[in-house]
């Protein structure tokens, strides 16, 4: 049920990353980003790997071996530092399209509400 829903937690002592609720994955920084992963969990890349390794009929899960069984093939500290901050542009651009567009609805409702108003009582 948690599948693609990550968590980040930055603690300088604890550098993890969870996959899920329940799946915390341990970071090398050496090695990779912690934000990197957590968007290679959110990823389409991701859930294509994953979607096999599920187990369960009602709710499908994965446990830790099965998690440690996926493949992560990752850039130099460089480049997962720049697609990082690509995304993070992306993500921030789609909240705010996100936001634009809902309150258009908004006021695309609000709108044909005072038509239908002005329609029942004879206004138009």
């Amino acid at each position: 049920a948690t599948v693609g829903k990550s968590y980040l937690i930055e603690n300088l002592e604890e550098d993890a990353v969870y996959a899920s609720y329940l799946i915390r994955v341990s970071i090398n920084r050496d090695l990779l980003i912690p934000k990197f992963v957590k968007h290679f969990f959110e990823s389409k890349l991701y859930w294509n790997q994953i979607i096999d390794k599920q187990t369960g009929a009602g709710q499908p899960n994965v446990n830790g071996t099965k998690l440690g069984q996926i493949v992560l093939s990752y850039p130099k500290i460089e480049e997962q530092q720049k697609i990082v901050e690509k995304l993070d542009a992306l993500q921030e651009q789609t909240k705010q399209l996100e936001a634009i567009y809902t309150k258009k609805i908004k006021d695309l409702d609000e709108l044909k509400q005072s038509i239908l108003q002005k329609a029942f009582r004879g206004e138009l």
